[in-house]
């Protein structure tokens, strides 16, 4: 059994990586929901027709604009369809690979409504350090290196992560790939062989 900490977008998608190389896996994850709170951009580059639809998904000119965590939950859905365990609320015992990849620079983001957003925020555009998007429920999406200013009617949600210093890797594929390297050093860490590349 391979125990992987963390059961985000990367750690799910290292561990769907793994079960499908034929490994019994488990992950610990410190949230007591799966994609409940978020902590980055809900924007991807490409997405299947089911994805769209589960993860009520817009296209914009920067990528597909979506729900975060009805992604991550999606993926967590995947995961244990495969056969894999998810520990909420736990601590991973001391053998287990650490999926969350540490990154330095604190990214700052909001929901609101179109109308509430900051004039200093371009839709469905990066614009020097700020990045703006409309999601398919209508809501948009603020994400800055910089904390987002109070606002008169206030933020339906506020969020930070630690990301890439730069913004155009603020989005899930860059969380895919890690996933899916973290997966591959396992694999040569235990000795295996990687039998195909999924994706």
């Amino acid at each position: 059994m391979i125990s992987l900490n963390g059961a985000k977008i990367s750690g799910l998608i290292c561990g769907i990586e793994l079960i499908d190389q034929g490994f019994n896996v488990e992950i610990f994850e410190k949230r007591q929901e799966i994609g409940n709170p978020i902590n980055g951009p809900g924007i991807i580059n490409e997405l299947s027709k089911d994805e769209k639809r589960i993860c009520t998904a817009r296209e914009t000119k920067i990528g597909w604009a979506l729900r975060r965590e009805w992604f991550e939950k999606n993926l967590a859905k995947k995961f244990l369809n495969k056969g894999g365990v998810i520990h909420l609320k736990s601590k991973p015992p001391p053998n287990s690979h650490n999926t969350n990849n540490i990154h330095k620079k604190t990214w700052y983001g909001g929901v609101t409504i179109e109308e509430n957003k900051p004039n200093n925020f371009i839709i469905d555009s990066i614009n020097g350090n700020n990045l703006c998007f409309k999601r398919g429920d209508g809501l948009i999406e603020c994400w800055s290196d910089i904390e987002l200013p109070n606002m008169k009617n206030g933020w339906l949600e506020k969020i930070q992560g630690k990301h890439p210093e730069d913004i155009n890797k603020l989005t899930i594929n860059r969380e895919i790939d890690e996933g899916q390297s973290i997966a591959q050093k396992i694999i040569r860490l235990i000795g295996g062989e990687i039998k195909h590349d999924s994706r």
